[in-house]
């Protein structure tokens, strides 16, 4: 069983906290162009965070963040690496930043207000692994198989650093899941979603880890590729007393038959949304600590449960299994 610990901090008079978004306009490549590397910089910054970057100029290649303003959701294969399924950056902005992360990648607070709470960032695929996805390639398959009931997934996972220390909560965002028993269920991602990181609690460096159902001899055959923007962190502009941190522990995640939460203060309003904005269950349980429900007939999937208490209403992520 894996427990996911949201840190929630009350409103006090001792702690200020702003949003900061890194939204790579800063970093614009040109027009339908992009840019693969800083050389020996070796990080691009936006807003208040650093998106590290490896770049071999001999060769053209790069690991890690790459920016760019390409727009083709039509080209298939490795020359179209640099386009976002979506056509465009979140809300039809210009500029986005993609990743090569066949091994992890991370983003790093730029300085000390930076560290604490991510609030969260915009996902989604690049038409490159979409397509790959979608049609299979020469060297990856089609997702689903030829009848389309093969169990594939291509997932982002999100985990976190504090002082050098890796925490134990992660978050997971499924770019493509085809593991539904009814086949009309099955998805890629082809738009930004919004993921939420503040499950993540305090952290000083995010690190993206994918993963796919499609692997051969030499690791991962899906194209190691995705697309951010918006990041959203959270500054701390003065210090945070931490007795004043409470938990609300949701539990078991992913699960299968029953959701449970857990908090020290009482609890009056428990919804649940799909990654749409759809809700699919809603109810005030007037004060509770301890909260559970069946969730047997929800579609396998990832959704939102909002808490609402008299002090904060706060989002977690959530797997139904």
């Amino acid at each position: 069983m894996r427990i996911i610990f949201l840190p929630l901090l009350l409103i006090l008079s001792s702690c200020i906290f702003a949003q900061t978004t890194s939204g790579f306009e800063n970093l614009y490549p040109g027009e339908e162009s992009f840019n693969l590397g800083l050389g020996a910089e070796g990080a691009f910054r936006s807003g208040n965070m650093q998106f590290p970057n490896s770049y071999d100029s001999e060769f053209m290649s790069f690991s890690g963040w790459a920016i760019s303003s390409t727009t083709d959701t039509e080209t298939p294969g490795f020359s179209n690496q640099s386009s976002a399924i979506s056509g465009s950056g979140h809300d039809g902005s210009a500029t986005y930043a993609f990743s090569y992360a066949f091994n992890p990648v991370r983003v790093i607070a730029e300085n000390d207000a930076a560290k604490g709470t991510m609030d969260g960032v915009y996902i989604t695929n690049s038409t490159y692994s979409y397509l790959s996805m979608l049609n299979g390639d020469q060297f990856s398959k089609k997702f689903g198989g030829v009848d389309g009931n093969d169990p594939d997934f291509f997932l982002v996972t999100i985990e976190a650093y504090f002082n050098g220390e890796l925490k134990a909560n992660q978050v997971e965002f499924y770019l493509a899941d085809f593991r539904f028993q009814n086949n009309s269920e099955d998805y890629i991602v082809d738009d930004w979603t919004w993921v939420d990181l503040k499950p993540l609690g305090n952290a000083d460096s995010l690190e993206f880890s994918l993963s796919s159902s499609d692997n051969g001899a030499f690791g991962m055959n899906t194209p190691a590729y995705f697309c951010i923007d918006d990041f959203v962190s959270l500054d701390r502009t003065t210090n945070v007393d931490e007795s004043n941190v409470i938990n609300i522990n949701i539990f078991p995640n992913p699960a299968s038959e029953y959701l449970q939460l857990r908090s020290r203060l009482p609890m009056d309003k428990v919804s649940i949304y799909s990654l749409s904005g759809r809700i699919v269950f809603s109810a005030k349980i007037n004060g509770q600590k301890h909260f559970k429900y069946p969730v047997f007939d929800l579609p396998r999937g990832n959704y939102i449960i909002s808490v609402q208490s008299a002090q904060e209403t706060v989002n977690l992520n959530w797997i139904k299994q």
